[in-house]
């Protein structure tokens, strides 16, 4: 009765609980989400004005996560999701226009046949060891099961979505190929081509630097600045992206003193539990902080404190420790296992009978092989040599006829491998087993024998306490509550000597800001549309946990045309040099070019040999692209004088003083080269993309930066 009684209490609470369960099984996620008022975190973007929603982006990462396994990390996975969907979205519409498609047959073909593309390889083969019936079969018999799984959600994710993947992969490539196949160039544009690169004129110039004009001379002003800003704010080279800039100070998360003080008294407990133990190895991989049990050799010396003499006087069973190796180390304890005699270093050769290179191979049958192998060189009938050529599959000693040159006892190698070429005697012949597969090893050579110590050491990191954590949170967190205006944050920066870093470019989906790797919260706080210029942060954790950050929104910039105030330096940089070419113009106007040197206060210089494929007049122009006065000095005829041409850097003049020299029509080997030249280049660019919209170049970087998409990642 009284649990009934229970019940009927909380009745009221089952009910909703009920409703709620219901409602989630009916309305869609989405739905969902917007009633309960987080409609605005639904949309993780915009690609060509379709709504990206966050059901579909986080399917999206499901079937990514499920292709790619463990081999990628979140971000990866976050950026290529999101490029997934934006070539889809973009492509899609011009993959309908051209009647592009992937049917069942091809792909078929593409995933299990005789001529599998390099991209199928990559994401499917390559881990795999390569092409082969039995890699088919294996990827045959994945797909029949994820296309018969009960669970409708896993066949969406594990078969459609590695079906869709692949054909997406395949269609790019088709529409690729399509592109490039579209670029041509006939011998008239081999001709010209040819013409630009070898026509050569001599010229004399007289150029005048920006710079060499004083900025005494030039008066402007901030109406003027702001006028030339109005006249040139939407030139490319000016067009900014949506990003953000902060400024931060960091608190660093170090172990405090009791932090230390906790594992020394740890370390100083093992040490007195080690020394009564003789299960060394179970003692070890129980409390080390990588668990396996490795023994190292001591030959002395390896240590600079007291520690290299104790373990050198120790017994078998002394325990030496805590002790640091070095300021940054963690805490050690060492435990003497054995004292003998070995040779300080060894040389060996050896034959791998390797297990991934041996499909369908056991150990056993690796052993059974190798020492076969063996008897035919201990009979005679064949040597060491021969069958390192003919059966080792161990590719950094092949070319050496399978040997390792001396080595010491600590060393790279696999234990067990080791141990074999110290504990057996120079010409002795074993079969060794690793993980790696069966190894038929010749002792070759052997050094002195010394004195060696066998050792096993425990090793403990000083790792930040929660409350130590806690505590640097609490000051950062103080800090911020008490410089919560721009002014307070940045007085409080300086009179704390506090460095201030900047993160410059955090772009809306952004998963890392600048060296602080991944930090929890801050793209979300600034792209927050409460979030306003010279707002302060709260409290971020970053750099995996190993510092806290309190941030101020420096600059929060939207895409295309710059404020005044971001640009304000480059464009009175831009009025400066404009007032200063107008200037020069006037000094430099004239038709004899000996008088506006001197009257510009230059003098004329040659350049020979200059054709239209000179980005620049040598010696001028600071190595600056100049192809205006390139395509006058090559436009003129001798005894013409151009008037003064306004280039990046400076002011030109100039006027031939030789004929144009024509190449004339190049042979057919070399219209040939300069045909595929101008295919390649231009295929090339066609390929290409780029992250910048205002620098954009290829085909599909174009349909990009015109497909205004919008990226909402930051909200969630």
């Amino acid at each position: 009765m009284g649990m009934i009684g229970n019940i009927r209490k909380q009745s009221n609470l089952l009910i909703i609980v009920i409703a709620l369960g219901m409602l989630l099984f009916l309305v869609p996620w989405d739905s969902f989400l917007a009633l309960i008022g987080a409609g605005q975190y639904q949309e993780s973007g915009e690609i060509n004005g379709t709504a990206i929603g966050r059901v579909e982006y986080e399917n999206q990462r499901a079937i990514r996560s499920a292709f790619f396994g463990n081999g990628v990390n979140n971000n990866q996975l976050n950026t290529t999701v999101w490029e997934d969907l934006q070539q889809k979205h973009i492509l899609n519409a011009e993959y309908n226009k051209l009647g592009l498609s992937v049917n069942q047959e091809e792909w078929d073909a593409m995933m299990f046949g005789d001529y599998i593309p390099q991209s199928m390889q990559t994401m499917f083969y390559t881990s795999l060891g390569g092409v082969t019936d039995e890699n088919r079969d294996r990827w045959r018999q994945n797909f029949e099961f994820w296309a018969s799984q009960d669970d409708a959600n896993k066949v969406q994710i594990d078969y459609f979505g590695k079906i869709d993947i692949t054909k997406q992969a395949r269609l790019k490539e088709k529409w690729d190929k399509l592109i490039e196949a579209g670029i041509y160039y006939n011998t008239i544009d081999a001709n010209r081509a040819y013409a630009i690169k070898n026509d050569k004129v001599n010229i004399d110039y007289v150029f005048v630097n920006f710079n060499d004009v004083a900025d005494s001379l030039i008066t402007y002003t901030e109406s003027d600045v702001k006028s030339y800003y109005n006249r040139h704010k939407n030139d490319p080279e000016f067009y900014q992206d949506r990003e953000c800039d902060v400024e931060y100070v960091e608190f660093q998360v170090t172990p405090s003193a009791a932090d230390t003080a906790a594992v020394l008294e740890s370390m100083n407990t093992l040490a007195g539990e080690w020394r009564e133990t003789t299960k060394d190895s179970l003692f070890v991989v129980n409390n080390n902080a990588q668990p396996v049990f490795r023994p190292s050799f001591y030959l002395g010396g390896e240590l600079s404190g007291d520690e290299d003499a104790q373990i050198l006087a120790a017994g078998p069973g002394t325990v030496v420790g805590p002790f640091q190796p070095n300021a940054n180390a963690p805490y050690r304890l060492v435990k003497v296992l054995e004292r003998t005699m070995q040779p300080d270093s060894a040389e060996c050769r050896h034959i791998l009978f390797g297990l991934q290179n041996n499909p369908g191979m056991s150990m056993e049958d690796l052993r059974n092989r190798a020492d076969s192998v063996r008897s035919a060189i201990q009979s005679g009938s064949t040597t060491f040599e021969d069958m390192v050529t003919e059966w080792t599959d161990d590719p950094g000693s092949k070319s050496k006829g399978g040997v390792y040159d001396m080595f010491g006892r600590n060393n790279s190698f696999v234990t067990p491998f080791s141990d074999a070429c110290f504990d057996n005697g120079v010409g002795d012949m074993v079969l060794v087993d690793t993980q790696f597969g069966v190894h038929l090893i010749e002792v070759t050579k052997q050094g002195a024998a010394v004195p060696t110590t066998r050792i096993a050491q425990i090793d403990a990191a000083v790792e930040v306490s929660e409350n130590t954590r806690q505590t640097r949170f609490n000051e950062a967190r103080e800090f911020a509550l008490n410089n919560n205006t721009s002014d307070a944050f940045a007085s409080a920066i300086e009179e704390e000597g506090m460095p201030l870093k900047t993160a410059t470019a955090i772009r809306p989906g952004a998963t890392t800001v600048g060296t602080l790797g991944s930090v929890n919260g801050l793209v979300q706080w600034v792209y927050n549309p409460k979030t306003s210029e010279g707002d302060i942060s709260g409290v971020f954790s970053a750099a995996n946990r190993t510092k806290f950050v309190v941030a101020r929104l420096d600059k929060a910039k939207e895409a295309g045309a710059p404020p005044f105030r971001y640009v304000q330096e480059e464009m009175e940089t831009g009025l400066i040099e404009e007032l200063k070419a107008k200037y020069l113009v006037e000094k430099m106007s004239g038709t004899d070019l000996g008088k506006i040197a001197e009257a510009a206060g230059a003098q004329v210089k040659k350049s020979n040999s200059l054709g239209l494929s000179a980005t620049s007049i040598p010696g001028a122009g600071s190595g600056n692209e100049e192809y205006q006065a390139v395509g006058f000095a090559l436009g003129l005829n001798v005894g013409e004088m151009s008037t003064p041409i306004v280039g990046k850097t400076g002011v030109f003049v100039v006027a031939p003083n030789s004929e144009l020299t024509l190449a004339g029509e190049p042979d057919l080997a070399s219209a040939v080269t300069e045909q595929d030249q101008l295919m390649s280049s231009s295929r090339s660019g066609a390929r290409s993309q780029n992250v910048k919209p205002a620098q954009t170049t290829g085909v599909y970087g174009a349909l990009k930066r015109t497909a205004n998409v919008v990226d909402n990642r930051f909200q969630y």
